[in-house]
């Protein structure tokens, strides 16, 4: 039996991700596949360490009820990491966040 470990809903959305990782504060951008009040998921083109710190900036894009551009930026710590092939699904849990 399985255990679904996730404490809120998930939302299936596809949004542009940059996320920056590292003592050099690498960064580079990604796709996601889903969110919560308290997580994420998303697509990456580098792997990253279950355990580390992660910033990103989730952009919501603009629409007739929210005209201007409104960006999400997150601090968390990566929970899980997925090998698909040629990219990574990365799972992260969000520590705190802010809009813009």
């Amino acid at each position: 039996m399985t255990t679904d470990l996730r404490r809120s809903q998930r939302y299936a959305l596809s949004l542009p991700v940059e996320a920056v990782v590292g003592a050099h504060q690498d960064s580079f951008q990604a796709v996601s596949e889903n969110i919560s009040g308290n997580g994420i998921y998303f697509v990456s083109p580098q792997p990253l360490a279950a355990d580390e710190r992660i910033l990103f900036i989730v952009t919501l894009a603009q629409n007739t009820f929210r005209p201007a551009r409104t960006r999400i930026h997150c601090r968390g710590r990566v929970v899980r990491v997925d090998p698909r092939g040629a990219s990574f699904g990365i799972a992260a849990m969000i520590d705190q966040y802010y809009f813009e």
